[in-house]
């Protein structure tokens, strides 16, 4: 969930989460090029419905995760987490 106030790092995030977010996660336009995707409770809870409560939990843990990829979802152009999610 973006929101202009956030503060963010750059960072590496766990190929797991990267690729939960990049099937998962909402999506966002930040350019005409690129998109950001992060975790919501709704986010979440598809997982969970999805994958049961194990994954979602470790999920959790990565909860203020972020990727910000390509239009065509083939490049990742960077990562990292929020501050104060």
């Amino acid at each position: 969930m973006p929101k202009n106030d956030l503060s963010y790092q750059v960072q590496d995030v766990p190929p797991f989460i990267q690729d939960i977010l990049m099937k998962y996660g909402e999506k966002t336009p930040i350019g005409s090029e690129e998109f950001i995707r992060s975790f919501s409770e709704k986010v979440l809870k598809k997982v969970s419905d999805k994958y049961g409560f194990n994954v979602a939990s470790k999920i959790k843990d990565h909860g203020n995760s972020y990727i910000v990829h390509s239009n065509d979802g083939k490049v990742i152009i960077t990562m990292g987490i929020y501050l104060n999610h």
